[in-house]
């Protein structure tokens, strides 16, 4: 008896027969197209059926030798959408690059208009492809051909909302930011009242990550009232879940929790089993990290498992057996962690849990969607296998919390070199924190003091890291190429600058704003490009290789110096002391050292008064900083090179007694560094033209309203008369464009000025007689052959903290321009300390004396002046950020022609005389 054939299969038979006897029919191009709209309007078929229909519609237009237009462009457009249906990514990619081929030629035919959703389809297919770049790329493309004809405004939005998700999924949130202002803009402008909602919900989501639960608020009641309108179920779960985030963030429990509820009855109302799942899993986070109630955590995980099931969500039910992991290590129980950190991985790869102990290859791993999930799984891992080395004492499970580290930390890097924001950087910086604590500890139970060093690099000064590498990586560009990046760059900056001077509720704010965003995008844009097109580039820019402890040691025995190595939590300390031919890691304890022993050092040391009514407060603080911060590393004395993580202090005042009296300054010639591979970096700059430039401004625009710094002029002449070659700009010549235009022509730039900056957002600024510069303004300057900036302002090197980058201060911004070190001062200065003190720097330094020396014996003349002088207010304010080599100085040119010219009279006397003797003869 044969297959019995159902009544489905028996409708799809005949069809197919109907259809081989319609295309025999097929006589004209007409005939083709409106085979086509049946085939696309048709509700009775499926996907798979369309697919067979289309594709013998395209092989009869073949067959009669149709000229390949629009209507063949089409057919391409749906055979791509029909293959992306049915799982074949590459096919649909084929078939729609060549719809966009015939659309985009400008041949007799073709129409360019519906290039716009070829380019879009393109867009989704590189998404679930999991290039990201390419993705955004044919979304941009879409959305610059959508444009250009009003009824597409929706395609526009679409991309737009696209790209914003795409952001946001790679980590770059700043960006994810930046296209949501952009699309608010544009839905409102358009009336398109969903898509607004959409836009604002996307930008709440953005700013819940960085932690700005008002503004996350905000926008999220007006995108659920605005969805609410429509009955757009979607957007008013997605508003009230964020509303849920942000009270918890808020510390708001009671509303958190109902505004999950409420997000979970509207979604059972939309039937979105799929979104549901997540909702569970959100529901859970907060009742797991802000309620501390695991078991309902635990029920709500299950729950996303249940619903991730039933609605094919991979993501849902990988995200809740990592929670389960995490349930479990708060319990101590690791072992039953770690096997649900195995099953979520097995999730994600589609392949059976394997042993924990054993970590799969990068590549596999790269070639798994949701990387962020991955990253948590295995930053998680580490932590779990330490801990339960800790609980065993079996060593197995120490060396696996290493190896798993290296790999964690391979994903890392992975993930920041696909991000395009800094800010969007920094929250990764912060997020991966914890992550490089656990490695530490790792290396700290295994006195691996190699690895520990390998890991404190990592964590340390990421991005001006990168900033570094891309300014060596512009070296091996076109100049043409130069000239655009600069051009594009300096557009950004201006841009900024005037959205700056706007005030926020400024009727042209929002213009200006999306000016900013523009401005942002349209660089960016260049930059893959230059990615893309110069591999070269690509390889310098992303340049992340960390020099070994060896190197390190080497550079050190060269310039008889030693290294500390910093890194600070809440709760611990790793120091990491590294001298030629030794080195070793301490850990102190919360018992032995808290943060505020810093912030409140560098209080008393910058209040004059408050220092001499309570010098033995300070001795005493400062005796315990050097007890336990510095002492325990048995550094020699000499030079020293101080790598702190998320502080600054003048260590020079650090004491070695308990009354206050012997301060390291007499010992140590201290510099600071962000990083050893910045200490290490080779800095490919041009060569100085002249020795030193000096700008005083003295007197300023009132508009600034800064006072006079009425003796600068004669300070900074004392400064430059050691050198042979030197400018001074005072006065009226002290201005903004003489300073972005001149300092990269010099060795060493001397500033004597005020400045301005705080621990906030505002950007610091430097103050010139005409006008202000900040911080942003820095990457103006071109390659500078500049070895040296002298800050002589207050608070040059205080600033916003980002997590293991430092602070954003001038100094920094310096030093991300491209110049090698900077001194730099860390609070309000005394105005004669500060000449006194420069005056005796830099005579030194034209000297030949290293920089770290001769900033210490300047100190140590200024400290023999008197009682008074000793305090560490006057003296401890001006510290070296960067490699303290002495500055290879410019020959006197004239002092060398000088010598010239009388060796040639000399030659010339002496011949006359020769000649003389013979005729004498």
């Amino acid at each position: 008896m044969g297959t019995l054939i159902t009544s489905r299969r028996i409708l799809f038979a005949t069809a197919i027969v109907c259809n081989f006897s319609l295309f025999g029919q097929i006589k004209t191009k007409t005939e083709c197209w409106n085979s086509l709209l049946n085939c696309e309007n048709d509700a009775t078929l499926s996907d798979e059926q369309k697919l067979k229909t289309v594709e013998q519609i395209k092989n009869r237009f073949e067959a009669l030798k149709f000229s390949k237009d629009s209507v063949y462009a089409r057919i391409m457009h749906r055979l791509g959408l029909y293959y992306y249906s049915s799982k074949q990514l590459n096919k649909a990619v084929a078939f729609t690059l060549e719809a966009v081929k015939i659309n985009v030629s400008g041949k007799a035919g073709s129409n360019k208009k519906f290039a716009a959703k070829s380019y879009q389809n393109l867009g989704y297919y590189y998404t679930d492809l999991e290039l990201n770049e390419t993705a955004l790329d044919y979304f941009d493309s879409a959305t610059m051909v959508a444009r250009r004809y009003p009824d597409l405004m929706q395609t526009v939005l679409e991309c737009r909302s696209d790209r914003c998700n795409i952001f946001y999924n790679k980590g770059d949130i700043q960006k994810c930011i930046d296209e949501a202002n952009l699309g608010i803009n544009e839905a409102h402008g358009t009336n398109n009242v969903l898509y607004e909602a959409v836009f604002l919900n996307n930008r709440a989501k953005g700013n819940l990550l960085k932690d700005k639960p008002a503004d996350v608020k905000e926008d999220a009641t007006r995108a659920q009232v605005l969805a609410e309108g429509l009955h757009a179920y979607f957007e008013v779960a997605r508003s009230q879940k964020l509303k849920g985030f942000a009270y918890g963030q808020l510390q708001q429990f009671d509303k958190a929790l109902q505004s999950f509820r409420d997000c979970i009855v509207t979604r059972k109302k939309s039937g979105d089993i799929k979104e549901l799942a997540g909702d569970y899993i959100d529901a859970g986070n907060l009742l797991l990290n802000k309620i501390k109630n695991y078991e309902k955590a635990a029920s709500m995980y299950s729950l996303a498992v249940k619903y991730g099931k039933a609605g094919g969500s991979t993501e849902a039910s990988a995200i809740a057996h990592i929670n389960f992991g995490v349930i479990s290590l708060l319990k101590k129980d690791y072992a039953k962690g770690l096997k649900s950190n195995s099953v979520a991985l097995s999730i994600l790869t589609n392949q059976a849990a394997t042993n924990p102990l054993v970590n799969p290859l990068l590549t596999q791993l790269m070639a798994v969607s949701f990387k962020d999930m991955v990253l948590t799984i295995f930053s998680n891992r580490t932590e779990l296998l330490l801990l339960l080395y800790k609980q065993t004492g079996d060593k197995k499970f120490l060396q696996a919390s290493l190896k798993t580290a290296l790999l964690t930390d391979s994903l890392i890097t992975f993930i920041r070199h696909k991000q395009a924001g800094e800010q969007s950087k920094l929250y990764w910086r912060n997020r991966t924190r914890e992550f490089f604590m656990n490695a530490l500890e790792a290396c700290y139970e295994a006195s691996d003091h190699k690895l520990a060093f390998f890991f404190m690099e990592k964590s340390r000064a990421v991005l001006l890291n990168d900033k570094l590498n891309e300014l060596g990586a512009f070296a091996r560009l076109p100049q043409r190429e130069i000239i655009n990046e600069q051009l594009l760059r300096s557009n950004v900056v201006v841009e900024q600058q005037k959205l700056t001077a706007l005030d926020v509720s400024s009727a042209l704010f929002n213009n200006q704003q999306l000016k900013v965003l523009h401005a942002r995008d349209e660089f960016d844009r260049y930059i893959r490009s230059l990615e893309k097109n110069y591999p070269v580039y690509f390889q310098y820019r992303y340049a992340d290789e960390v020099p070994s402890l060896k190197t390190l040691q080497q550079h050190l025995q060269a310039g008889k110096q030693s290294f500390i190595h910093y890194f600070l939590s809440d709760t611990v300390v790793y120091i990491l002391s590294i001298t030629p031919n030794h080195s070793q890691l301490k850990k102190l304890g919360a018992t032995q050292f808290t943060v505020h022993m810093f912030s409140d050092f560098l209080q008393l040391c910058s209040d004059k008064m408050e220092l001499m009514n309570n010098y033995p407060k300070f001795a005493a603080l400062s005796h315990k900083l050097y007890a336990n911060m510095f002492e325990p590393g048995k550094v020699p004395r000499g030079r020293v090179v101080v790598c702190p993580d998320n502080f600054i202090i003048p260590f020079e005042a650090l004491c070695s007694d308990a009354n206050g009296k012997n301060f390291l300054v007499y010992d140590y010639a201290f510099s600071y560094v962000y990083s050893a591979q910045y200490l290490l970096k080779k800095f490919e700059a041009s060569k100085a033209k002249q020795n030193f430039i000096g700008f005083a401004p003295v007197s300023f625009k009132t508009s600034l309203n800064v006072p006079s710094l009425t003796n600068s002029g004669n300070a900074l002449a004392k400064s430059g008369s050691f050198y042979n070659s030197s400018t001074l700009l005072t006065n009226e010549s002290a201005t903004r464009k003489n300073f972005i235009d001149k300092i990269g022509s010099y060795g060493i730039v001397n500033v004597f000025s005020h400045a301005r900056a705080d621990s906030g957002d505002s950007e610091p600024l430097l103050f010139m007689q005409d006008s202000i510069i900040q911080l942003s303004e820095l990457q103006l300057l071109n390659n500078p052959a500049t070895e040296l900036v002298v800050l002589s302002a207050c608070q040059t090197n205080v600033g916003k903290n980002a997590t293991g980058e430092g602070i954003y201060s001038l100094a920094r911004g310096f030093t991300s321009a491209g110049i090698p070190s900077v001194a730099s001062t860390l609070w309000k200065a005394d105005e004669r300390t500060i000449y006194a003190i420069s005056e005796k720097f830099h005579g030194y330094l034209a000297g030949g004396t290293p920089k770290d020396e001769a900033l210490q014996r300047a100190k140590k003349d200024f400290m023999q002046q008197g009682h008074e002088k000793l305090m560490p207010y006057y003296w401890a304010n001006i510290i070296i950020m960067g490699n303290s080599k002495p500055v290879e100085l410019v020959k006197d040119r004239k002092g060398w022609w000088w010598i010239f010219s009388v060796g040639v009279i000399m030659s010339v006397a002496l011949i006359v005389l020769m000649r003389k003797r013979r005729t004498k003869i």
